[in-house]
């Protein structure tokens, strides 16, 4: 009997430490990615093969340029963006805007979070 109890024990031990793990993880996440803000042209996206396969995202910001990294996101903005589409992300923010001149989306990154 006490051996069931211990191995009980030791499992929700391991599920809670999982758990708290991955809140921490997630609030990371959301703190990364609320941070950034843009309004830019976008001109390259691309699977970096230098950084384990992430895909990437170019975007061009006034002065500067923009590398997002969209690992993890199934918002299928990867997949929506084209070249010279109008990329907008404001601080505090998960919803990426996407202008051309067929249309005006919102994409909510979305990380798959559990």
């Amino acid at each position: 009997m006490k051996k069931k109890l211990k191995s009980i024990l030791f499992l929700l031990s391991v599920i809670l430490i999982i758990l708290v793990i991955k809140h921490f993880n997630n609030k990371i996440i959301d703190k990364k990615y609320n941070e950034i803000h843009f309004d830019g042209i976008f001109s390259q996206k691309y699977i970096d093969t230098q950084d384990h396969y992430r895909p990437k995202i170019k975007i061009i910001n006034k002065s500067d340029t923009i590398i997002f990294d969209l690992q993890n996101d199934n918002s299928g903005l990867y997949e929506a963006v084209r070249k010279n589409d109008t990329l907008i992300k404001m601080p505090s923010c998960l919803d990426i805007r996407v202008i051309n001149q067929k249309r005006d989306t919102t994409f909510r990154l979305n990380f798959g979070k559990f």
